[in-house]
């Protein structure tokens, strides 16, 4: 008898242990990079890393979130693990891209249409009078095409796609798989009425025919 209180007192002092060690380190974030991850504790961290307000709402009640941390001239990207977030951008680029990964991902949302209708309700739900859609290049599908040093990560690009029967698609470029061969990762709505929400691909970005950029207005 004795024996198993004494297995018991044991393990209510574990378990207050590590309750007590989660009420002090309530949020493990957990940052990648490349091949390294690093890790950071604390709530308080959140706001520095997320700028979508419902995005961090939902973060704060996980006991982990994980980030991808992409660079603006980071061209091998290969896969994209957890929240997009680019250190290297300004505030209205990590909105485009946190806001469609809530709305991909937590949010699962569905919009009766084409790829183009994702995309355009991402960028009008973040305009506002200090964050403003502009037009960075914008030609026909036929070309001419901007080049791949054009891109920036959270740009809204018009492409012809490549991986399915060279239609005209819409998608977000997070970063490059491979910047030599133009093989971009993205986030894109499937479209064509399908009751899909928004992934991760890849595609093909050397036929961009139009770029759009949110900024933030001075």
């Amino acid at each position: 008898m004795n024996s198993k209180r004494h297995i018991a007192r044991i393990l209510f002092i574990s378990i207050s242990f590590i309750l007590l060690h989660y009420s002090a380190f309530p949020q493990m974030l957990y940052l990648h990079y490349s091949d390294s991850v690093k890790q950071v504790c604390g709530d308080s961290v959140l706001s520095n890393y997320l700028v979508d307000e419902k995005l961090r709402e939902y973060a704060s009640n996980l006991d982990s979130v994980s980030f991808f941390i992409i660079d603006e001239n980071e061209c091998f990207i290969t896969s994209v693990k957890g929240i997009p977030l680019c250190t290297s951008c300004g505030i209205a680029a990590n909105r485009v891209m946190q806001t469609a990964y809530r709305l991909a991902f937590i949010e699962n949302f569905i919009i009766q249409g084409s790829c183009w209708d994702f995309v355009n309700a991402v960028f009008t739900g973040i305009t506002s009078d200090s964050i403003q859609k502009k037009d960075i290049y914008s030609e026909k599908k036929a070309g001419p095409y901007t080049t791949v040093d054009e891109l920036q990560p959270g740009d809204w690009v018009y492409h012809v796609n490549y991986e399915y029967n060279r239609i005209e698609h819409s998608a977000i470029f997070i970063g490059w798989a491979d910047y030599e061969k133009g093989l971009a990762i993205v986030l894109d709505y499937v479209g064509l009425n399908r009751r899909q929400p928004a992934k991760f691909g890849e595609h093909n970005l050397n036929s961009v025919y139009a770029i759009f950029r949110m900024e933030k207005v001075d």
